[in-house]
Parts: structure tokens; sequence; C-alpha cells
């Protein structure tokens, strides 16, 4: 269930946003360096949230084009997928200022655009359950127009704090969960495209069950 972020986090989140606008505009050679570093971070722990065994340094490896001896096709498939979606999402915020309902869908596309070809960018037809959840998504019949609704409401103007906003869309997606495999991933992605529309940097969510990545000389 959605819940407020708590006020003394806005208020860092507010900083740090006035920082980077301050900082603004970034050089073409210093973009690529954050973007670079994003596109690592960002793919490793959106994919490790969903099971993927990428250590952190892994991805850039494979995203050099190189394999990781030992570890499942299908990781690095995800790595590869991951990282182009990052890239729409980037191509995205800088379109605005409205989203579509094919937006989604071309996210989720390349989200699983090697891995699961076969939903790429397709609503379910079927229902699903979420793992450890007592949560039943609705029927695949709703998800259509409920999709539109969630669409109109990403657009809509809001009184709330873009991170509390951005939080209230990100749980309005998964409790839709409008497709059959990849709705984190791509609810993870919706969710930093709106930041970064709205002028904060992208929230890295990190596994549970990691290390701290600023202990790998990254931030958290």
């Amino acid at each position: 269930m959605w819940e407020p972020p708590t006020a003394c986090l806005l208020a860092q989140c507010d900083a740090d946003a006035a920082a980077l606008e301050h900082a603004r505009p970034l050089s073409a050679g210093v973009l690529d360096k954050i973007r670079g570093h994003l596109r690592i971070t960002l793919t490793y722990a959106s994919n490790a949230i969903e099971g993927n065994t990428l250590s952190l340094r892994e991805p850039m490896v494979v995203l050099e084009g190189q394999t990781v001896q030992g570890k499942p096709l299908r990781d690095h498939l995800e790595a590869v997928d991951h990282a182009e979606a990052l890239s729409f999402i980037w191509e995205l915020a800088e379109k605005g200022p409205a989203f579509t309902g094919a937006d989604v869908r071309s996210i989720h596309a390349l989200v699983l655009r090697r891995s699961r070809p076969d939903e790429a960018g397709r609503w379910r037809t079927t229902g699903v359950r979420i793992g450890a959840s007592a949560h039943v998504p609705p029927d695949p019949t709703a998800v259509p127009s409920l999709m539109d609704q969630w669409v109109a409401q990403w657009n809509q103007a809001s009184a709330l704090h873009p991170i509390a906003r951005a939080a209230r869309l990100h749980s309005g997606f998964v409790s839709i969960h409008p497709f059959l495999d990849g709705n984190g991933r791509t609810a993870r992605l919706l969710t930093n495209l709106d930041l970064i529309h709205h002028g904060h940097r992208p929230a890295l969510l990190v596994p549970p069950y990691t290390a701290p990545l600023s202990s790998a000389g990254h931030p958290t």
C-alpha cells in the first residue's frame, strides 16, 4: 500500500534537485558520464530485485558485448534489455509533457525484448498473482481501461510533491499489474521517468540482500 514519504525525505530530495538545477547546463561529457554510471547501477539493481544473478560489476561487461562465465543467458539478455529501456526513458523525459499508453507498452517491450519476446509490450490476457502478497490484481479484461485511467492520472497536474506523486503512480501501476512479466522493472522505469521529467534524479532501489552500493564506490 502506498504511504506518503516523510517531510524530512522530501526536504532532502528538494535540496538535491536544487543542487542539480544549479549545476545545469551539464556538459555533454559530464552528462554521458552520469548516464553511463546510472545505466550500470540501475540495470544491476532493478534486475537483481527480480532474481537476476549478475553482480554489480557484471552488467558493464555484458553491455560491452562480452559474456560472464557461469551466468545464465537470460541474465545477460535482461541486462541489455534494461539498459536499452533506460535510454528510451531519457528520450521520453526530454519529450514531455504528455505520455501515452503506447509509451508504457514501448518501455515494457524493450524490457522483455530479448528475454521474453512473446510477451513484450502486450497487456496480459490471464490472471496473475504477486508472490508473497495478499493483493490479487484485477481481471485481465479490466486491464486496458484501468491503464487508460492510470495514464490519465499520470498526465494530470498534481498538488503532490513529485516524490510522493511518483510513489503513488508506482503503487497504482503494480496494483494493476498490467503485464504477465516485467511489471516491477517497468514500474521502476516509469517511476524514474516521472522523477526525471520533474527535475529530480532517478531513484535507485537496491535489493534487500545486497550490500549498500556506496560500499563499492556508488551512491545509494
